[in-house]
């Protein structure tokens, strides 16, 4: 029995691992170099795509961002309100009005601690003639204030002069009744002298005229700065 096929030569197949184009080894090469390619081109497409897209914003955002100042928002609030001026004929009447407080207290002292006691002999001569000298220099303090007090107002400067003449006129009489204490031989009760009539004269008929003549043309101002009324037997 002949088997079939037997003595025919045998035709050999495609080696193992190969296909209709050769060997698979040989095509690698060629399919890595065929992506890397295509690769390439596509980043280049999309290089240019960016820089056309981008334009002249490239040069903005190359820029550095500005720094922000900070605007403070603090308020500075200014005070445009002024004092009101006082007027000059409220300050000389205030500033009479202190020496006429400082001239009652020389007037109490005269009449509550020297003349009266002494003609009741409740003080000796001596003490009465110490009481006496401080009235003195009280009416002396009165004169050298008034003499500083410089104004220009009409009104103000005739009441600096109203009061000065009757200070004055009271110093008068004061340097009279020390006179009577001296003269009285430092008796008790004191004598009546001539020093005591010159005295009572010069306090009624000068001072007090004087007195009322400054508190007629001082009341008015006073009232209308709200300051106390006078009348002459008060300072």
């Amino acid at each position: 029995m002949v088997t079939p096929g037997a003595g025919l030569p045998t035709r050999a197949g495609p080696p193992a691992g190969t296909g209709e184009g050769g060997p698979r080894g040989g095509r690698g090469p060629i399919i890595v170099a065929i992506v890397a390619g295509s690769i390439a081109l596509i980043m280049v497409v999309v290089l240019i795509v960016v820089l056309l897209a981008g334009g002249d914003d490239s040069n903005v955002q190359a820029q550095p961002h500005p720094t922000a100042t900070r605007v403070s928002t603090t308020t500075t609030t200014s005070d445009t309100r002024t004092t009101p001026a006082v007027p000059e004929l409220e300050v000389v009447a205030r500033q009479i009005e202190a020496q006429l407080n400082t001239s009652a207290t020389g007037r109490h002292v005269l009449i509550d601690q020297v003349l009266g006691p002494y003609r009741d002999c409740r003080i000796s001569a001596a003490e009465a003639d110490i009481g006496i000298d401080s009235v003195i220099a009280n009416r002396e303090g009165i004169l050298t204030s008034l003499d500083s007090l410089s104004t220009g107002h009409p009104t103000a400067r005739n009441l600096v002069d109203l009061l000065r003449t009757a200070i004055q006129h009271s110093l008068d009489s004061n340097f009279q009744w020390k006179a009577w204490i001296q003269s009285s031989g430092f008796g008790c009760p004191p004598g009546n002298t001539a020093d005591e009539d010159a005295a009572e004269f010069t306090s009624d008929n000068l001072a007090t005229p004087a007195k009322q003549a400054f508190v007629n043309a001082y009341n008015p101002v006073a009232a209308s700065y709200g300051l106390p009324q006078w009348d002459d037997k008060g300072f």
